[in-house]
């Protein structure tokens, strides 16, 4: 069964990961900035005018009635408006007024060159129309023709309901004059006369009404009216190099630490004790730095780490420590030796095996001859061994038993592997009082 990984990334790692790649994601920030710099100091200028029309709510429109009946359009929402401005019918209309032809291409250039916001209230409202240009004279003229276009729309919207009552009251008007054309020119007799002049005032009331209608067509208002027009703006708002630099700056920083935030959730490889910690679920004893000279360590890591097995193995004996590393060339030969010496010092009965038949160091780091001395592949091969462990004087009264090695044999991994039956009967019984 697979333990889930529940550790939780403190401070200090957070603090350790945007240290280690604060160079990094400075230089890509600082290119990242002085590109768009330099891009946006080359980019054409685009200017911005805004053209604003207020929205009348229609219990507004009475003070300007002036004792008259004022026709007016029909109240829609503010965002209704908005649509309205961004229509093709109104983008043709202002390309119109402007004397350009509203091709389909036209109005989808300035289609992506408006912007229309509202500012919705009770009374009134707002409308803002902003168009940008690489012409500012361009920009203002745009707007404006763009809010008159708007304007025209509303009144448009009021006076449609008279047309069609006009042209109502028109054709019954021109069937009144084909009735009387068919009666005659007066005097007339009898019922023929009478039916005349009630035709005749039938037609006088049509007319008035008509004249009415056309009066109140005249007079129709919308609820747009244009509060302030645009003017030719005297600054571009784009580019600006100094804030698209800072943007640039501030994105790459972000986007190169996450870069390096998922290279680093990819990556498996064991960078420190905390990670060899949470993937092996041990304890770590001890750490050492990586020795320059010599393969002793220092004295305090040494009963350091002699201190922290001795805790671990508490329940142990006798203790049986093996070092052993992934590759050569780590430290197994110092640790060893270290840790046999400092249980000897601390008064422990301790036997060091150099079972490193690939490269063996002890033999020669205690002046050891394989005439005299009995190396551990003599243990190995031969079942009844007589001869015993090398005694290594630390001190006055203090020893470190050693079996050392010293050539690497002629095929190491097929060197058979220490056991009970291939333990010496002589050194078995001393073995279960040793560290080793």
């Amino acid at each position: 069964m697979v333990e889930q990984d529940t550790s939780e990334v403190s401070l200090t790692d957070l603090f350790n990961f945007i240290r280690r790649g604060l160079a990094f994601a400075l230089a890509v920030a600082v290119l990242a900035g002085l590109v768009s710099f330099f891009w946006s100091r080359n980019v054409a200028p685009t200017y911005q005018a805004r053209a604003t029309l207020l929205v009348s709510q229609p219990d507004l429109l009475g003070e300007r009635n002036f004792g008259g009946n004022l026709v007016t359009a029909p109240a829609i929402d503010v965002s209704a408006y908005r649509s309205a401005i961004l229509s093709a019918s109104l983008l043709q209309a202002a390309l119109a007024r402007l004397g350009e032809p509203a091709t389909p291409q036209a109005v989808e250039a300035i289609r992506r060159q408006l912007t229309v916001r509202t500012e919705a209230a009770r009374a009134s409202s707002l409308i803002h129309i902003y168009v940008r240009a690489h012409d500012p004279a361009r920009a203002a003229s745009l707007a404006n023709a763009l809010a008159q276009a708007a304007l025209e729309w509303d009144q448009g919207r009021a006076g449609r309901n008279l047309a069609t009552i006009i042209a109502s009251i028109e054709s019954q008007i021109q069937a009144l004059d084909q009735q009387l054309r068919m009666l005659g020119a007066p005097p007339l007799r009898g019922d023929l006369q009478a039916k005349y002049n009630s035709l005749t005032q039938l037609r006088a009331q049509q007319l008035a009404e008509l004249n009415t209608a056309r009066v109140l067509r005249h007079g129709a208002v919308g609820h747009l009216e244009v509060l302030e027009p645009a003017l030719a703006p005297l600054r571009p708002v784009a580019p600006r190099p100094a804030l698209n630099a800072a943007l640039a700056f501030v994105l790459a920083l972000f986007v190169t630490y996450g870069l390096l935030l998922l290279r680093e959730s990819l990556d498996a490889r064991i960078k420190g004790s905390d990670d060899l910690a949470r993937l092996s679920n041990q304890p770590i004893l001890a750490e050492f730095a990586r020795q320059s000279t010599g393969r002793r360590l220092p004295l305090e890591a040494s009963n350091y780490l002699r201190t922290n097995l001795l805790f671990a193995t508490a329940d142990a004996h006798p203790r049986v420590i093996l070092v052993t590393s992934s590759a050569s060339a780590e430290g197994k030969s110092s640790v060893a030796l270290s840790l046999a010496e400092s249980f000897a010092r601390n008064g422990q009965k301790t036997l060091l095996v150099d079972a490193d038949l690939r490269a063996p160091v002890l033999g020669k780091e205690y002046n050891l001859s394989p005439q005299t001395d009995t190396p551990l592949i003599s243990y190995l091969e031969t079942f009844y061994q007589e001869d015993a462990p090398v005694a290594v004087p630390l001190g006055p009264s203090q020893n470190l038993e050693v079996i050392p090695s010293f050539e690497a044999p002629p095929q190491p991994h097929r060197t058979p592997g220490p056991g009970l039956p291939r333990v010496p009967r002589r050194l078995a019984p001393a073995l279960r009082g040793h560290h080793h």
